[in-house]
């Protein structure tokens, strides 16, 4: 029946007829499929689709979107965002919560607690309605795996749990969410969220082989290969920012050294501006009135070197240079056919200003079959990629999962006869 519910979902109108085409089943199936989800109030009938000139047409099945309810938080470095959706990812409610440091382990669970459950509220949906709760983070996140093979069945050590670069560690956040909350709960790093946000809302709808980066305060990645996400064997694929792109460069909180994370991430591009402006005397250059008042940023770095600022386009370039390197590597080791780019807490004033010079430097450095057909996009999603995808992995399991509809055979029956009553 999972099947027949995905395909409402992606086709947003389809006909019994259409349906038995596109699976292979009987339209006897079809029909029994469908009328038990018309009975759940999982999709609606909505009026005629087009059909033969005489005789009657066949009826239209949508997806009922407020049927059911997803829950995603997204933890930052710099605070928390959550919201909570219908079944087609369309925002009820939103909330965010600054907050850059946690006291411990406790404060951490107590701040996603809440903020779970003041959406809940505001959002007045019953809480049975509600198929799960979604978390995503920067990585690397550890799975464990679990006896089940859902990311929240983990039991002791077959749980998720958070490593640094935060100040806390070992936290297994699917288990005790679940045990705080009453939630089925999913948990996975930024990278991997938002590359599958970037499958189901974003440009990469149509794309099985693509890759999704995020630039902020670290650097990740999200790989789908042949449709599916691509993790590793412990859950720590992609990591991007701490690949190698000099091997005489400073050590990184990894235990690596000349991590590309130290030459593209937001406190790498001020830091070289503030050693730079140092070195050369701020008084030349347009950055200095932000440098003094201490509101030096990203953004600002990237305008001045629009207005051709020195310092501001040395600062630019090197940190693309290295981000691109990063970029050729990608290119190279899976041969997308997209690279999704986006940032994370580290707005930027237009985003082609990045695009523009990586792409250039994939088509001269890459292998030249795949330089020349892989291209590198702006996420349509942009920052809140992140957040969907914390959405996306409960809308996932619920759309995918052979027990995502929790139906009892009662409860079969009970619809079955109202359909046919």
């Amino acid at each position: 029946m999972r099947l027949i519910l995905n395909l409402i979902r992606m086709r947003e109108t389809v006909t019994r007829i259409e349906l038995a085409d596109l699976t292979g089943l009987s339209t006897a199936t079809v029909s029994n499929q469908t009328n038990a989800l018309l009975g759940m109030e999982l999709i609606r009938e909505v009026g005629p689709g087009e059909g033969a000139a005489v005789g009657r047409k066949p009826i239209l099945l949508e997806l009922k979107e407020d049927a059911r309810f997803a829950l995603g938080v997204d933890v930052g470095r710099t605070g928390l965002t959550g919201i909570i959706t219908d079944l087609k990812g369309q925002a009820k409610v939103r909330k965010r919560i600054e907050k850059k440091v946690f006291l411990g382990e406790d404060d951490l669970l107590a701040t996603v607690e809440g903020l779970v459950e003041s959406l809940i509220r505001e959002a007045r949906v019953e809480r049975k309605k509600i198929v799960g709760l979604g978390i995503v983070a920067p990585g690397p996140l550890v799975r464990w795996e679990a006896e089940k093979d859902i990311l929240s069945a983990g039991m002791g050590d077959k749980s998720f749990r958070y490593k640094a670069p935060f100040d806390w560690s070992e936290i297994p956040l699917a288990k005790t969410m679940e045990e705080r909350t009453g939630l089925r709960v999913f948990v996975d790093n930024d990278a991997n969220g938002a590359a599958l946000a970037e499958r189901w809302f974003g440009g990469a709808k149509d794309c099985d082989n693509f890759v999704n980066v995020i630039v902020g305060s670290g650097v990740g990645a999200g790989v789908l290969i042949q449709g599916q996400l691509y993790r590793g064997e412990d859950g720590l694929a992609a990591e991007l920012g701490h690949t190698t792109v000099n091997v005489d460069g400073p050590h990184c909180q990894c235990g690596n050294y000349g991590c590309l994370e130290l030459y593209v991430s937001n406190d790498a591009v001020l830091d070289y501006a503030r050693a730079r402006l140092a070195e050369n005397g701020a008084n030349s250059s347009s950055l200095r009135p932000a440098l003094e008042s201490g509101k030096l940023s990203v953004y600002g770095i990237f305008e001045s070197a629009a207005q051709e600022d020195p310092i501001a386009c040395e600062v630019v370039e090197r940190s693309l240079k290295y981000l691109g390197s990063g970029m050729v590597n990608i290119v190279n080791f899976f041969d997308p056919n997209f690279i999704f780019l986006s940032t994370r807490e580290m707005p930027v004033p237009d985003m082609n200003r990045m695009i523009r010079p990586i792409q250039k430097m994939i088509e001269e450095r890459a292998f030249s079959v795949a330089a020349r057909r892989v291209r590198l996009i702006a996420s349509s999603l942009g920052e809140d990629g992140p957040l969907l995808g914390a959405v996306t992995l409960v809308l996932n399991y619920f759309f995918t999962s052979s027990d995502n509809l929790d139906v009892s055979e009662g409860e079969k029956q009970s619809a079955q006869g109202r359909i046919s009553g």
